[in-house]
């Protein structure tokens, strides 16, 4: 978790999404950037994910996460 409370409500909001659309695909779900960091800037600063999966996304799962994006 990070020291914002909203940053955390979003963190822990897409990766309930994430792991919901890709199951047993996800291995892994990693922050990174200025967030991991202690760098961040609530006024300008975005939030870094990556994952790590078992095999590629297929085209249906690519068209769920594109609509989790912000």
């Amino acid at each position: 978790m990070t020291p914002y409370q909203d940053i955390n409500k979003i963190l822990s909001s897409m990766a309930n999404s994430i792991q919901d659309i890709l199951g047993k695909n996800l291995v892994g779900l990693y922050l990174f950037g200025s967030l991991s960091y202690g760098d961040f800037n609530p006024n300008s600063s975005d939030i870094d994910l990556t994952t790590v999966l078992t095999q590629p996304l297929n085209n249906c799962e690519i068209e769920l996460i594109k609509q989790l994006h912000v």
